[in-house]
C-alpha cells in the first residue's frame, strides 16, 4: 500500500511539474515571438511612396478623413501608430456546421514590421466555456507564419500531416498559411489606421470596376507595396455608405487542407 501511495505521489509530481513547464514553454514561445515582431527594424517605405493622397479613391479619403480626424482636419499630420495590443472576449466557430464556442485572446498588431501575434484560449464544448480549452496561436512575424494549437497549453494537437516524400507539396502548404496569415493582418490592420496613409509606403489603392463596367463608390481595393505583394492577392474593401468605415473586407484565401 505504501509503495502504490508513493507512486502516485511521484506520478502527480511529475506530471504537474511537466505541466508547468509546458505552459512556460508556451508563454515563452509567445513571448519571443511578440519581441521579434515589435522589435525588428522597420521597413523604409516612406521615401517613395506609391501614391498620393489626391491619387487615393474619394471613399478611402473620406474614410481616412473620418478615422484619423485632427484638429485641423488633415489626416497626414495624425501621430504615426506602430503597434496596438488589445483583448478580446466572444464566440468562435471552427467551421459552419459547428456550434459557436467561447474564446478569449491577446493580440498584438504591428504596423511597421508587418505582422500580429494572436495568443487564444478556445472552449472545447460549448456548455464549458472555462474548461477544457485549446490553447491556439495564430502569428505572422517577419514574413514567416505560425500556426499552433495545443491542448490545455500542455498537449501539441498536430494539424498538418508530415510529408517527407513530396517536399514541394509541404513548401506549397509553407506558402498558402503565409500568405493567409499575410491577408489576415492585411484585414485587421484598420485597428492601425494611420498605417493606410500612402505617405507610409505600405498600401496602395485601387477602384473597383463592376461586371457591367461601372465604378463601385463605396469598395476600393487594397494592395500590398514591394517588398510585400509578390506574396498575396489583394483585398475587396467595401465602406458603410452611411458612417464610411470599413464593413465588409474580401479576398481569396488560399486553401492550405484539401
Amino acid at each position: 500500500m505504501k509503495a502504490i501511495s508513493a507512486i502516485i505521489i511521484i506520478g502527480t509530481a511529475f506530471f504537474v511539474a511537466w505541466t508547468r513547464y509546458r505552459l512556460k514553454l508556451w508563454e515563452r514561445s509567445i513571448q519571443s515571438w511578440e519581441d521579434e515582431l515589435l522589435h525588428a527594424p522597420r521597413y523604409n517605405l516612406s521615401q517613395n511612396p506609391k501614391q498620393s493622397w489626391d491619387d487615393l479613391p474619394p471613399v478611402v479619403q473620406r474614410y481616412l478623413t473620418k478615422a484619423l480626424r485632427t484638429p485641423d482636419g488633415r489626416p497626414a499630420s495624425s501621430p504615426i501608430i506602430q503597434s496596438v495590443q488589445f483583448s478580446q472576449e466572444g464566440s468562435f466557430q471552427t467551421d459552419p456546421s459547428n456550434p459557436w464556442t467561447t474564446f478569449t485572446a491577446e493580440q498584438v498588431i504591428s504596423a511597421n514590421p508587418p505582422g500580429f501575434v494572436w495568443d487564444a484560449s478556445v472552449a472545447i464544448f460549448p456548455s464549458f466555456p472555462r474548461w477544457p480549452m485549446f490553447q491556439v496561436c495564430d502569428a505572422w512575424t517577419n514574413g514567416h507564419a505560425t500556426l499552433k494549437v495545443a491542448l490545455m497549453q500542455v498537449l501539441d494537437v498536430p494539424l498538418l500531416p508530415t510529408n517527407e516524400k513530396y517536399p514541394e507539396h509541404s513548401y506549397k502548404v509553407d506558402k498558402a498559411i503565409e500568405s493567409g496569415e499575410a491577408m489576415r493582418w492585411m484585414a485587421e490592420i484598420f485597428m492601425v489606421p494611420t498605417a493606410l496613409l500612402p505617405g507610409q509606403g505600405l498600401f496602395s489603392w485601387s477602384p473597383v470596376i463592376s461586371q457591367d463596367g461601372d465604378l463601385m463608390q463605396n469598395q476600393a481595393r487594397l494592395h500590398l507595396s514591394d517588398p510585400f505583394q509578390p506574396l498575396m492577392e489583394s483585398l475587396v474593401v467595401t465602406f458603410d455608405e452611411e458612417t464610411d468605415l470599413p464593413s465588409q473586407v474580401e479576398g481569396y484565401r488560399p486553401k492550405w487542407i484539401h
